[in-house]
């Protein structure tokens, strides 16, 4: 039996290329396997999104797994780097973080 892996919460705004545009979304759970989009409806099981994480990272390639109502599932083609999965485990959405890159202190790990 294989398990997935850990998946992070996290606040982290995208754009995702969707139908040939761009379209902001965000992410809120992340491993380097998949995530889970939230903000993006019409998306079909089966697509293959562009997913732009930020400046510094490269766009990554995700296949939409599941949806709900504004929700999905992403499985990522190839895994997430640790790096760029660092990055986005240190970003602090929607609130001002004192040094940026800072490390969320608001996330906890469910169990």
């Amino acid at each position: 039996m294989r398990y997935r892996s850990y998946r992070f919460p996290c606040e982290h705004p995208v754009v995702v290329g969707h139908h040939g545009e761009r379209v902001p979304a965000q992410i809120i759970n992340i491993s380097a396997e998949g995530a889970r989009l939230s903000g993006l409806a019409g998306l079909a099981p089966g697509e293959v999104l562009r997913v732009e994480l930020g400046p510094l990272s490269p766009p990554h390639e995700a296949e939409v797994r599941w949806t709900r109502g504004t929700l999905a599932g992403l499985r990522f083609r190839k895994d997430l780097a640790p790096r760029d999965l660092a990055a986005i485990r240190r970003s602090v959405a929607g609130t001002a973080s004192p040094r940026p890159g800072a490390w969320n202190l608001q996330l906890r790990e469910l169990r």
